[in-house]
């Protein structure tokens, strides 16, 4: 009898499968629709073997292929050659953007597995010889050409290392730091597509082109133990964090008239990480037991803006939409949050984590948090929105220590500069947004206010 039911069950297989051949929808077929859905032939509810699908998907003038692979289920035994025997192969015009790949996905990309082309053309090969793998599923569509990087300074060969979130993991690059001996915090300026960098043994600050890769330290003089830095590429504007001077300065992008914007208090002693507002009004700042937070030129100073159950908040971060603060607190191994007016705090993990005592930098984009780990070789994912941590890494080879995290999305909105950004803002010294109007400052003493 159960043999009987076997043959109908093959019969039904091929009566199916017969009719996806024959509509030229199974495992060949070119598509130019805007977004669709891939998967192989009778996904899931029916296991083929013996299975090499082709899919061709070609965009519009001017558009390219972005595919995220919502579920990959494949065999992951592979042959002597270290190849999977059941695989997906994904193709950028006639070259490979990813090693072929099966279990349950590339190591990288992750959370999630995203591809993009940089042609018109891409092409998706599945090649399934065994029963248990069940194939995958997944989402395209035709979107305008972008680049996401995951940009990590490289602590024991002065670089930054910028990994492709799009595409594989060999495809990283690095900029070399030259004249710099311990590069730490990151941050960048997406317009002039430039990186900024704090050394803290060399007691400077430095930047990088993205574009053409050179090196130049613009603050050399009464900086000590610089720990955090971020743009304010929207107002032309450079803040740090000095954990040695105990205060928090600023400058204009190219490191003149620099002003100390806070110095240290009783409850205050080293500031550590430093990150903006969206529209770059606001700055926040960790300090041990709290995040304080002040307006761009350090008025309206707020000391207490978290002091409820916080430890030891170290990385800090900024949502990609610009909503909420993250943070790591190193001294209770978790992850918080709270939207930048104070409100709607919240724990992102269900129970404290020894690993996240010991972070360096914390980065997100809407998927994944990036952390880099003090005595560690490899930058650390983790899932937004799972109930356990599950740690996912990337590394260099051979292995470099990492530092100072940086995420750029090319596609990601900027607003409009403001006007301390063009001209500056009509000012002889600093420029500092006050809204829609201005805020002209000399060095450390007021000079005049414009409206």
């Amino acid at each position: 009898m159960d043999s009987v039911r076997l043959s109908l069950c093959n019969v039904r297989k091929l009566i199916l499968l017969s009719v996806l051949l024959a509509s030229g929808k199974a495992c060949f077929t070119t598509l130019e629709d805007a977004e669709g859905e891939l998967a192989p032939p009778l996904y899931p509810q029916v296991d083929l073997v013996n299975l090499d699908c082709t899919w061709i998907l070609r965009a519009e003038e001017g558009k390219v292929i972005e595919i995220t692979f919502e579920e990959v289920i494949l065999d992951a035994t592979i042959d002597q050659a270290g190849n999977c025997l059941d695989r997906i192969t994904v193709y950028d015009g006639p070259r490979q953007i990813i090693p072929p790949f099966c279990d349950d996905g590339p190591p990288w990309p992750r959370f999630p597995i995203r591809l993009i082309s940089t042609t018109d053309t891409m092409v998706i090969n599945l090649v399934k010889q065994r029963e248990a793998s069940r194939g995958f599923l997944a989402k395209y569509k035709h979107v305008s050409p972008r680049q996401e990087l995951l940009a990590v300074i490289n602590v024991d060969n002065p670089a930054i290392a910028l990994f492709d979130r799009l595409s594989s993991l060999s495809s990283s690059k690095e900029i070399h730091l030259l004249h710099s001996s311990s590069p730490s915090a990151l941050s960048f300026d997406p317009i002039s597509e430039i990186f900024y960098f704090t050394d803290i043994q060399k007691r400077a600050i430095g930047r990088a082109s993205l574009r053409n890769s050179t090196v130049s330290f613009i603050i050399e003089e009464n900086v000590d133990t610089p720990l955090g830095i971020a743009v304010a590429y929207l107002t032309g504007l450079l803040y740090w964090t000095d954990a040695g001077r105990h205060d928090v300065s600023v400058s204009r992008l190219d490191g003149t008239f620099r002003k100390t914007l806070m110095t240290s208090s009783p409850d205050c002693w080293t500031p550590k990480g430093i990150v903006l507002s969206r529209d770059n009004q606001d700055i926040f700042w960790t300090c041990k037991g709290r995040i304080e937070k002040a307006k761009a030129d350090g008025s309206e100073r707020d000391p207490t803006f978290v002091i409820d159950n916080v430890v030891e908040p170290s990385a800090l971060a900024i949502d990609t939409d610009g909503t909420f603060i993250y943070w790591v607190d190193t001294g209770a191994g978790k992850i918080d949050r709270v939207r930048v007016d104070g409100l709607y705090r919240e724990q992102m993990d269900q129970s404290p984590n020894s690993f996240l005592t010991q972070l360096h930098s914390l980065v997100l984009d809407e998927f994944a948090y990036f952390f880099t780990h003090t005595s560690d070789q490899k930058v650390y994912i983790i899932e937004r929105g799972t109930e356990e941590i599950e740690l996912r890494f990337l590394e260099l080879d051979p292995p470099e220590t990492f530092g100072g995290l940086y995420y750029y999305n090319s596609d990601m909105a900027i607003q409009a500069q403001h006007a301390c950004a063009i001209n500056n803002g009509g000012c002889e010294g600093l420029c500092f947004p006050d809204r829609d109007d201005v805020k002209c400052v000399d060095g450390e003493n007021p000079l005049y206010f414009k409206n």
